[in-house]
């Protein structure tokens, strides 16, 4: 089955697979390190119920090289860097952010989610991505609605 894919999923699709080294790589701990902080703050934000078994270093970092970083890995790793100050430069990282923060929140309201994004943040600039974020997400939802099951 082909599933066609907006540019603006393509584009977040370029960052999203290297959120969790990017966020490893503004601290200063181990693989293995990272990967409890990772399962804990995912665990205690409700991305994450219960691995029932340790995270690896080895795994969070084959992550990035086989494209398949789990979503709770994701949402826990942009936590942690908007948590740490980072901000996107790139317009993919700029993409990745703003999808995951429409997935986490699951609200369409644009107001809601700019007021969560730190206050470094420009709110035009933030608020032209979220503003994408959620037509993809509204463009992603009706594509389901119509594939036959």
């Amino acid at each position: 089955m082909l599933t066609t894919k907006t540019p603006f999923a393509l584009l977040a699709e370029e960052f999203l697979p290297r959120i969790v080294k990017t966020w490893v790589m503004t601290t200063e701990l181990t693989s293995a390190q990272a990967a409890d902080v990772l399962v804990n703050t995912a665990i205690k934000n409700g991305f994450l119920q219960d691995r029932g078994r340790p995270l690896t270093g080895a795994a969070i970092n084959e992550w990035g090289i086989k494209n398949n970083t789990p979503r709770w890995g994701m949402q826990a790793a942009m936590s942690m860097l908007l948590e740490n100050g980072w901000m996107p430069k790139e317009h993919a990282e700029w993409a990745a952010c703003a999808s995951i923060l429409t997935l986490t929140i699951k609200s369409k309201d644009c107001e809601l989610l700019l007021s969560l994004l730190p206050p470094t943040f420009d709110r035009d600039v933030a608020a032209g991505w979220l503003y994408a974020a959620l037509e993809n997400d509204a463009h992603y939802r009706t594509r389901k609605k119509r594939i036959p099951k």
